[in-house]
């Protein structure tokens, strides 16, 4: 039956001026005197007695101060003429339309009202009629705040498409088990309502919400993504494509219906839900923001009427984007959320190791600068783990260089080692919630080049076998769950050292991302110069990060980028790390940089080879990116790096296209619009006389990150001859916020030649 009117307006709604309706409780006909009608806008209104009494309300209206109260099940509701809000018990609760006087009587929102006494309420479209429902008993509205607290910070992610009924239980106690306290399910429209018009079927979630709540586990569900019948790529075969498009346009009305049949059948048992999985501009659509923002909109309205209390958030492409959350305030959306989920894992390519400490920066900017609602949660924390030699079908590389690096770095223990890095570090930045993409492998993985980021990232494997990580999430939560951050003794390249405290037992853990990090633990400071001192008990324990035994409480140890833990620290590291926690008051956690030797207002630069600069501007971490060019070739006894075209014009996925650049966060980072000037060198064209005639030539142009996002500058012809040329590109908006874990690329993606470039400059304007 189609959704009732103050939810989604039905087509006869949009007709100007109102219309008479009819109201059914429990089958009988009830007369209304005058007419409950229904507005333009879609909302039915009713007299304010008569309806209201028959739902065992008792109703009053102050005059004096056009004030309406109705009483009904303990309660006291307040709402006032023009108001489209209501007060209940001190809290302001959005209405569907506002209280009005109309031909001399006074006139509520019915929708509303039978909500928040916990009725149930249809709208028959083709009768014109309100059916309400009492035998759906009234409920207190779930106090989701209390129940989000009490499941503690950590949370795993499990789909439960076509997962089997028998597997349920198993991943829930699985759940439980490694720690976390709260799962992250998406409640799967395809799932649901797989054919348009159909009824929706809730079988599968009715069954995970009550086993999960049997168990303790609070649920945080997703709304979305979108079903085939209402996608953009609906016409696609892959899932993974239609799945995560937006839907369309026409199809926007069953989306809201979708919504709050969702929220309203579960708001008593899901405590949070995000608005989609993920809106990356690549799986949502080109103009991903905007069109995101009005599905957020949308969401936000009509889940707010099925639950007033509702916890809300919204989700972010990958990366920390700030420019895509700095965007929320347009249409009001930073307003009206409860909260972002962030995902910086997908500020790496596939094969390419993202250092956790990167998102520090943009965290603590997102913190300082951007006025958004105040719940901040981290999602999607991964990292693949590749256990064997027959991984074929998700390697796609010749190069067995790469083959190798991929396979010794994703492994099964550095992925425990992440999971507890990013975790403790996104706690430490203030963070509220942080979930693990994935509690279980994926049954099946698409070929990516070199690897397939899902691949292997669960904390268990497909036939439910524990990896390290499991053990590392259990750790995590035996030391988290009841101990909140308290402060760091060290952050930087060589040691970040990190405390946790509730006033009675501290731990703490440590690595070092350089690798050179030493420290001693002891009772007493044994003065070792170079090293950190921790301070420990004769009961303290040293753990490595699945929380198995990795030595002595007391010595000296070589830091590496494998973290530990030191249990039961002495009491003079905990009031260190509090100390100097108080000393930095309010401002958020931020990492040294370690980056380039760059002041304010220098100039960076970057030059190619074994040799090349990276001075305050680098390209080497990127030689593994897709699509990057890895080349070198001599030019008058410069060393360059030559992008290449595609040897096949039907494979363009062949050529080295681009050069990724990073630009030191010292130097710029997210400023809004600053003006800098970048400067190319490289050598000039050769074209014979016949590439002459076809035009042949080479060209490139400079992506980069500005304020409103992606931009491109002039498409450069390069001048054809021979030695070396210069071209500069004044970018008037730059805002380097890392957007996809770079900066800026040089683009020859269309040139007719291969193209070598010897160097790149950038200079802040007036510098």
């Amino acid at each position: 039956m189609p959704a009732a009117p103050g939810l989604i307006a039905p087509a006869h709604a949009q007709l100007a001026g109102s219309r008479p309706a009819q109201v059914s409780i429990n089958g009988q006909m009830a007369t209304v005197t005058p007419s409950a009608i229904v507005t333009r806008t879609g909302s039915v209104l009713v007299p304010l007695r008569g309806v209201l009494e028959r739902l065992n309300a008792n109703v009053n209206y102050v005059a004096a101060d056009s004030r309406i109260e109705v009483r009904q099940g303990g309660k006291v509701y307040i709402l006032r003429i023009g108001q489209k809000s209501a007060v209940v018990d001190a809290q302001s609760i959005p209405l569907t339309a506002a209280p009005q006087v109309i031909n001399k009587s006074t006139y509520v929102p019915l929708r509303s009202l039978v909500e928040l006494f916990g009725y149930g309420l249809e709208w028959d479209n083709a009768k014109k009629t309100v059916r309400i429902d009492t035998n759906v008993l009234p409920t207190e509205l779930a106090d989701h705040r209390a129940a989000l607290k009490a499941a503690g910070p950590l949370g795993v992610t499990i789909d439960f498409v076509d997962v089997l009924p028998s597997e349920i239980p198993r991943l829930l106690d699985a759940a439980k088990a490694g720690g976390a306290g709260l799962i992250q399910t998406r409640f799967d429209w395809a799932t649901v309502q797989p054919t348009k018009d159909a009824p929706f079927d809730w079988t599968v979630y009715d069954e995970v919400v009550r086993q999960a709540k049997a168990r303790g586990l609070v649920v945080v569900g997703i709304l979305g993504n979108s079903t085939k019948w209402a996608s953009l790529l609906g016409t696609s075969e892959l899932p993974n494509e239609w799945r995560f498009a937006a839907p369309k346009t026409r199809e926007l009305p069953a989306f809201q219906t979708y919504v709050q049949k969702t929220v309203e059948r579960f708001r008593r048992d899901v405590h949070a839900w995000q608005v989609w999985d993920n809106p990356a501009s690549y799986k949502f659509r080109a103009a991903a923001p905007a069109d995101y923002r009005k599905v957020v909109k949308m969401a936000v309205q009509v889940a707010r009427r099925a639950d007033p209390k509702a916890v809300i958030h919204a989700g972010e492409p990958g990366g920390l984007n700030l420019a895509f959350l700095n965007d929320f305030k347009q249409d009001g959306i930073g307003a009206i959320i409860d909260g972002v989920t962030l995902f910086p894992v997908s500020q790496w390519q596939p094969g390419i190791a993202a250092r956790p400490e990167e998102v520090a920066r943009p965290f603590a900017a997102l913190t300082q600068h951007l006025s958004l609602a105040s719940d901040r949660w981290i999602g999607g924390l991964s990292w693949p783990s590749i256990e064997t030699s027959g991984n074929a079908r998700v390697f796609n590389t010749s190069n067995e260089l790469v083959r190798e690096r991929v396979t010794n770095t994703f492994t099964p223990q550095s992925q425990a080692d992440y999971l507890v890095r990013a975790a403790t570090l996104s706690l430490a930045m203030g963070a509220d919630k942080v979930f693990w993409d994935r509690l279980r492998d994926d049954a099946a993985y698409d070929v990516v080049e070199p690897i397939n980021p899902e691949y292997g990232s669960g904390l268990l494997r497909r036939d439910f076998s524990p990896r390290p990580s499991f053990g590392a999430m259990r750790q995590l939560a035996n030391v988290v769950n009841d101990k909140p951050f308290t402060g760091s003794i060290s952050l930087g390249p060589d040691i970040i050292a990190l405390v946790f405290d509730n006033g009675r037992e501290g731990d703490m853990v440590a690595w070092s991302p350089s690798g050179r990090g030493k420290m001693v633990l002891g009772t007493e400071d044994p003065q070792v110069a170079g090293s950190l001192f921790v301070q420990t008990r004769a009961d303290s324990q040293l753990l490595d990060s699945a929380g198995l035994s990795a030595g002595s409480g007391a010595g000296a140890i070589e830091l590496s980028a494998r973290p530990v833990w030191i249990t039961k620290i002495g009491a003079q590291t905990a009031a260190q790390a509090r100390d100097r926690r108080k000393q930095n008051g309010s401002k958020p956690l931020s990492l040294t940089s370690g980056g380039g030797q760059t002041t304010p207002g220098a100039t960076v630069r970057a030059t190619f080879g074994d040799d090349g600069v990276e001075d305050g501007l680098s390209w080497r971490k990127y030689l593994p990116y897709r699509g990057q060019a890895v080349q070198f070739s001599e030019v008058d006894g410069q060393m360059g790096l030559m992008t290449e075209i595609p040897p096949d014009i039907f494979r363009p996925a062949d050529g080295k296209p681009f050069i990724f650049f990073d630009v030191d966060d010292d130097f710029l980072f997210f400023a809004r619009g600053v003006p800098v000037t970048i400067t190319v060198k490289l050598k000039k064209a050769r074209l014979s006389a016949q590439e002459s005639l076809s035009k042949n030539t080479g060209a490139f142009d400079i992506e980069y990150n500005s304020a409103t996002g992606s931009r491109s500058t002039r498409w450069q012809e390069v001048e054809v001859g021979e030695g070396t040329v210069e071209y500069k590109f004044d970018i008037p908006d730059a805002s380097f916020g890392n957007v996809n874990g770079y900066d800026f690329k040089i683009n020859t993606f269309g040139s007719k030649q291969n193209l070598t470039f010897l160097s790149v400059t950038l200079q802040r304007k007036g510098a």
